[in-house]
């Protein structure tokens, strides 16, 4: 589930139009639109914004799994 399936599933949930959820969070509609029509991703400010808002974690909008790099072998001296 993408982005914009995210988004379109929580609008359906709550019975909220694009221009509605735009309106009442302070996000263009335009850029609701973009999402939702998947010609953008949200930014990673964007999708903090959308954490706060749905509950559902940034990484998740984002697509993204944080993972921790491996560290490097320690060599022997």
């Amino acid at each position: 589930m993408d982005a914009a399936d995210k988004l379109r599933r929580f609008l359906t949930d709550r019975g909220l139009t694009q221009d509605e959820f735009a309106t009442e969070y302070g996000i263009p509609q335009a850029t609701v639109s973009a999402w939702v029509k998947r010609r953008k991703r949200p930014s990673w400010v964007k999708a903090r914004e959308l954490q706060r808002i749905t509950g559902i974690r940034a990484e998740r909008w984002l697509e993204v799994a944080i993972v921790p790099l491996p560290r490097k072998k320690e060599q022997a001296a």
